[in-house]
């Protein structure tokens, strides 16, 4: 039984967690993997008890492990901190936001677009949030979803540069040649 020496009464989500770190192993030194923190404790342990027990990381740190991973190029790595913090607190956002990135990045667009959809949906006044979904959009085609995203985002922020460029490049894949020298004369002033 995976989940031997747990307590009687223990909620599915804390013998959830406590299965996951006991299958936790160690690969490298200092690099969270499968939910080994730098110190060596499983990661999906420490989340459980963030709020109880001082020295041990919080969401937020851990959060911020799975950051570094992306830094570093170890996306596997982070995209399994971000969806043990998601059994944990599945309406993350910032986790969904960093999730729906690596989908991007490995070109699995169906799923970024759902992971950013659900992050735009818990964070939508996150700008950075709404241009990565308008290119998630873009990614599977659905051009005009994309562009309603940007204008929202340029309605918040009328200057945003990565939102203008986005909206001209879509013109212009569409053949839109005017709307697409008019957008790019905005990303240029």
């Amino acid at each position: 039984d995976y989940c031997q020496g747990h307590e009687p009464g223990r909620s599915t989500e804390a013998r959830l967690l406590f299965v996951l770190s006991t299958h936790a192993l160690r690969r490298g030194p200092w690099i969270v993997q499968d939910g080994i923190s730098p110190i060596g404790k499983p990661i999906t342990t420490l989340l459980a008890a963030s709020n109880s027990t001082a020295g041990m990381p919080t969401l937020t740190e851990a959060f911020q492990m799975a950051i570094d991973h992306h830094r570093a190029g170890r996306l596997e790595a982070a995209q399994q901190v971000c969806e043990q913090i998601l059994a944990v607190r599945p309406q993350h956002a910032e986790s969904l936001y960093l999730l729906g990135t690596i989908a991007l990045q490995q070109g699995v667009f169906s799923r970024a677009v759902e992971l950013l959809g659900n992050a735009v949906a818990l964070q939508s006044d996150s700008d950075p949030i709404g241009v990565r979904f308008a290119l998630a959009l873009r990614q599977v085609q659905r051009f005009d979803d994309a562009v309603a995203q940007l204008q929202r985002v340029l309605q918040r922020q009328p200057t945003h540069v990565e939102a203008l460029r986005m909206c001209a490049e879509i013109a212009a894949q569409r053949g839109r040649w005017s709307e697409a020298a008019h957008g790019y004369r905005q990303v240029l002033l």
